[in-house]
Parts: structure tokens; C-alpha cells; sequence
């Protein structure tokens, strides 16, 4: 249940720490949070990370990193190598961020369950108020996956907040 190199719980320690707790009642306070944020485009996504930041926060927008890797519009489409490079990115940047902040916002629209399950996220966020339509390509596919997340973080004890 521990990483062997820096003494800190596993990921499947601080999985079974988190569902010990919520069985429990109690709320784990985590000195470090990652928060992913998730929802159709036009959400709220952004702002809610806006609404919640403090001087000690950093936010990783990975649908825009992967839209920039392509000189694209964050709501334009961009092609799956962006994708997977902005995740790839992602892995060293919570390493890294997490030295410097306490909490870390991830806004990411529909990730699937092992991008979850790689970000390892103390709390995630599902907006689903959509403040401005865009049309998406993949809305039935996003929604699916969304309800995934949730099932899994209701499943494991991760904090979810639905707004």
C-alpha cells in the first residue's frame, strides 16, 4: 500500500484510505489536492477553477495544452497525438506543480477512466450546466463518459462535486 521510493501511501492505498473514509463518514483532509473539473464545452469549467483558485493554486487546461500543440482554438477539434501528448505532459507536471502549490485544477472535458485513474484526483468536479452551447462532434460519447466518471468516484470514494 506503500510507493517504496518515497514512503507515500500507492495510488491503491490512497484509493483505499478515500473508500475507508467515506464509509466512514469522515472527510480526508489531503495536504495536497488535484482536482479534475469535467463537463461539455461550454460548461463552466473554466470559470468554476476561476471561482475556487487562491494564490497557492495552478490550473492545467489539458484541452487547451493539446489545442495549442496544434495553433488551434481550445474549441476547435484537434487530432489524438495532441491529445495523449497533453497527458503525457500532464504525469510531470503534477510531480513538479505539487512542490510549489497545494492545489492543482485539471480541466479536461470528458476524460476516459484510465486518464482518470492516471491523474489520480483527490476530488473531481462534473459540470453540467452549459452556459454556451457549442456543438461537439462526440457529445453522446463525452456524456457517456462522464457518467462513468462518476459511477467510478461514487465506487471508490473519490469527493465528487456535481454542479
Amino acid at each position: 500500500m506503500h510507493n517504496h521510493f518515497t514512503g507515500d501511501l500507492s495510488k491503491k492505498g490512497m484509493l483505499y484510505l478515500r473508500a475507508l473514509a467515506a464509509e466512514r463518514g469522515i472527510k480526508v483532509n489531503m495536504m495536497k489536492e488535484t482536482i479534475l473539473v469535467v463537463g461539455l464545452r461550454g460548461c463552466g469549467k473554466s470559470t468554476y477553477c476561476k471561482q475556487h483558485m487562491d494564490d497557492n493554486t495552478l490550473v492545467y487546461d489539458l484541452d487547451a495544452i493539446a489545442s495549442a500543440f496544434r495553433l488551434k482554438m481550445p474549441h476547435e477539434e484537434y487530432f489524438k497525438p495532441a491529445r495523449r501528448m497533453a497527458n503525457d505532459f500532464l504525469k510531470g507536471f503534477l510531480i513538479k506543480a505539487h512542490e510549489y502549490c497545494k492545489k492543482i485544477f485539471i480541466i479536461r472535458t470528458a476524460p476516459y477512466i484510465k486518464e482518470l485513474e492516471d491523474m489520480e484526483p483527490t476530488r473531481v468536479v462534473i459540470c453540467r450546466t452549459r452556459h454556451v452551447v457549442r456543438p461537439m462532434d462526440d457529445e453522446k460519447e463525452a456524456l457517456d463518459r462522464i457518467k462513468k466518471i462518476e459511477n467510478y468516484c461514487k465506487g471508490r470514494g473519490i469527493d465528487l462535486e456535481i454542479i
